[in-house]
């Protein structure tokens, strides 16, 4: 009889200790965070549709009554205009977690898979060879071969390769999901070991050229810049956009500049090298710096040149589709002719845009090699 009641004692014991630990593996699962399903796995992938971006934060409307500081600085510090801040800084609740220089919308992405197949059949290309230089966490690239794959039609011949290089000094591909199809070479590097028919560069860090190394490269029939142009915050004003030591904005086509002899001391530094502002405020964010820290750098680089960009909306250009426009420039760097893409800008939204401007401050510049 001790036995039983001794058994059924351990029973009870057991059975407690059982329901115990259900309960609390229950308690710790429900802390977990949940996992992401697989539609919210592709937003943080996809690209944004542009519409939809401009409707929800209200963009180039000029619904805003801007201030300007007394150091001549505008701002405007509204709800909605903080809430697009915080967009692209990888701050705003719901939205993406990283920094983004160019907001890569599905638009553009589309136009511009578009765009490098139509340009295939005009070089009579049997391969392209595409690389991206500077190219951050990936995304650029990793949405582009999706789209050109997309895009591609049955009686094509032409096979497109795009390759993604980063130095990886600012460790943006650390955390990204495109990781992987990143290759950590500088641009002299990567162009030594891809030797592609066109480069693209999207936000080449302030006061820095890599276009001299990507003009030397025999190969090269075509670079894109992306970001923002004369007397943007990308790039050499003069090894970059061919403007005068003068700050010249725009000349007539006769007065064309060779951006190799622009006899100015600066010449092609590397892209490992730390000497523009935004690699300074990269550098101060990736180490532990806030946002708000990343920002006050930035702005402050961007001073001396705001004047200039203003006004960038209203210059004359070169379309792609070669009309001369009443002004224009047209460096003439070594043998590069500058087409401007209004096609594809108009699709394009940055971290610099304001919701009280009715234009995007990003741009997408062709540089075309010109043969006999």
């Amino acid at each position: 009889m001790v036995i039983v009641y001794v058994a059924l004692i351990a029973c009870l014991i057991f059975a407690h200790v059982l329901i115990y630990c259900l309960v609390r593996s229950g308690i710790a699962e429900s802390r977990k965070p949940a996992p992401l399903s697989a539609r919210q796995r592709r937003r943080l992938t996809e690209a944004w549709p542009q519409q939809q971006l401009v409707d929800r934060f209200g963009l180039f409307k000029g619904q805003c009554s801007p201030q300007v500081a007394a150091n001549g600085e505008v701002s405007c510090g509204c709800e909605q205009c903080s809430r697009w801040k915080m967009f692209p800084q990888g701050r705003l609740r719901g939205g993406p977690t990283w920094r983004q220089y160019e907001v890569w919308t599905r638009d553009y992405i589309d136009q511009l898979a578009a765009y490098l197949w139509r340009r295939a059949e005009e070089l009579c290309l049997e391969h392209m060879s595409i690389l991206e230089v500077g190219g951050g966490d990936g995304r650029l690239s990793a949405h582009l071969r999706a789209a050109v794959a997309a895009q591609r039609s049955a009686a094509s011949r032409c096979i497109v390769d795009i390759h993604c290089t980063d130095s990886g000094l600012r460790r943006l591909h650390v955390c990204s999901p495109f990781r992987q199809s990143v290759g950590l070479l500088s641009c002299d590097e990567a162009l030594a070991e891809h030797q592609p028919n066109v480069v693209l560069c999207s936000w080449m860090p302030l006061r820095v050229d890599w276009t001299s190394s990507v003009r030397a490269c025999p190969q090269v029939r075509e670079y894109l810049l992306i970001g923002e142009a004369d007397g943007g915050i990308c790039g050499h004003h003069v090894l970059t956009w061919g403007e005068s030591a003068a700050g010249g904005i725009s000349r007539e086509p006769d007065e064309a500049v060779d951006l190799e002899s622009s006899g100015e001391e600066c010449t092609n530094i590397p892209d490992h090298a730390e000497q523009s502002a935004r690699t300074e405020f990269c550098a101060e964010f990736t180490s532990g710096g806030s946002c708000a820290q990343e920002e006050q750098l930035w702005q402050h680089s961007r001073q001396p040149e705001s004047g200039a960009r203003a006004t960038c909306a209203k210059r004359g250009r070169t379309s792609e589709q070669g009309q001369p426009m009443k002004r224009q420039r047209r460096p003439k760097a070594a043998g590069f002719l500058r087409v401007d893409l209004p096609e594809l800008s108009r699709l394009q939204l940055c971290c610099t845009d304001e919701r009280w401007l009715n234009f995007t401050k990003s741009q997408t510049v062709s540089f075309r090699r010109q043969t006999d």
